[in-house]
């Protein structure tokens, strides 16, 4: 009797614990999820200042070159 109320509170105890490592896995799924889409945000942002920052130099070599007194006559 005693070893039957003893595997009855055992498996009481058993079945939230696999619960809890259930919703523990879930969670770490889903945070390594949202960090793999924050990487790839900040490797587009990366890449976005990049070609931002190639615009601008372009930019700068065409302004400079419109203004070189070579050009002006």
């Amino acid at each position: 009797m005693f070893e039957g109320v003893l595997l009855l509170l055992l498996g009481c105890l058993y079945t939230p614990l696999q619960q809890t490592r259930a919703a523990t896995a879930a969670a770490a799924a889903e945070t390594a999820a949202a960090a793999a889409a924050a990487a790839e945000t900040a490797a587009a942002a990366a890449a976005a200042a990049a070609e931002t920052e190639t615009a601008a130099a372009a930019a700068a070599a065409a302004t400079e070159r419109a203004s070189s007194p070579l050009l002006q006559h």
